[in-house]
């Protein structure tokens, strides 16, 4: 039985048909899927920087003990500190220091104490050439305040917190001695082997230093193929040519002179 050829032709359209609509479709879902990612990253960045604004609050509300100081925080309050620092930027932290001065505290958060009254004092300008006034910060209530906020601040990312990662155990809280334990054990380490070097640095400028790399050198003695013979002079040169040991004519001129005796 022989099949119409408008029938044939009909089916072709449809087919086709079927294939655009099922493309089209194919897209659509492909639009939505990107736009409800879009609209979720959109959403995480701004939970992340209400939770941003948040923390900054409760930074500034620390410490929750006032018994304790800033050398020996509580174990809650450091960890809380820390958390807020996983997400901070150093301007984050700098807005913390910011409104605690407003209310009159030491801009560090873990500590209870007032901050210094800012003052000018009196330093010699060496471009000027003449004693100027230096205005000195009232941010922190002594140096150790200071030094501790700046170590919390250096180890901040400069991203923010919804480009990245954060984990409050990556930063560090300088403690009684300023020092942390990780940390003091890296400059103990790094100071012993400075120390090393500079020892061996003597050694060598003494000639003491040996060399340690003996599988890198080679060491052959020269073989001597004939014995070692002084340098002779030839039967044509007589005594009178020869000026501190070196002939001064050749053996033919002295021939050719000969011939004319």
């Amino acid at each position: 039985m022989s099949v119409n050829p408008s029938t044939r032709i009909q089916s072709k359209k449809t087919g086709d048909s079927d294939a655009k609509a099922a493309e089209a479709q194919a897209k659509v879902a492909r639009v939505r899927a990107a736009a409800v990612q879009q609209a979720l990253s959109i959403q995480e960045k701004k939970d992340l920087q209400a939770r941003v604004l948040d923390t900054i609050v409760v930074a500034f509300d620390l410490p929750t003990d006032t018994s304790t100081d800033a050398a020996h925080p509580t174990v809650a309050d450091a960890n809380t500190f820390r958390e807020a620092l996983s997400l901070f930027r150093p301007q984050d932290l700098d807005e913390v220091v910011s409104e605690r001065n407003i209310d009159n505290r030491c801009g560090y958060a873990l500590c209870k104490n007032q901050n210094q009254a800012a003052k000018l004092k009196k330093v010699w300008d060496s471009t000027a050439g003449k004693i100027m006034d230096k205005q000195i910060d009232g941010k922190w209530c002594s140096t150790e305040c200071k030094k501790r906020n700046a170590y919390a601040r250096m180890q901040l990312s400069t991203e923010p917190a919804w480009l990245r990662h954060a984990q409050a155990g990556q930063v560090q809280l300088l403690t009684d001695g300023l020092l942390p334990v990780d940390l003091a054990a890296d400059k103990n380490e790094a100071e012993a082997k400075g120390k090393t070097a500079n020892q061996q640095e003597l050694a060598l400028e003494r000639g003491e230093k040996q060399v340690t790399n003996t599988d890198a050198i080679a060491i052959f003695e020269k073989e001597k193929t004939r014995p070692p013979k002084p340098p002779q002079l030839t039967h044509s040169i007589v005594v009178g040519d020869i000026l501190e040991g070196l002939p001064i004519r050749a053996a033919g001129a002295e021939r050719r002179m000969s011939h004319y005796r």
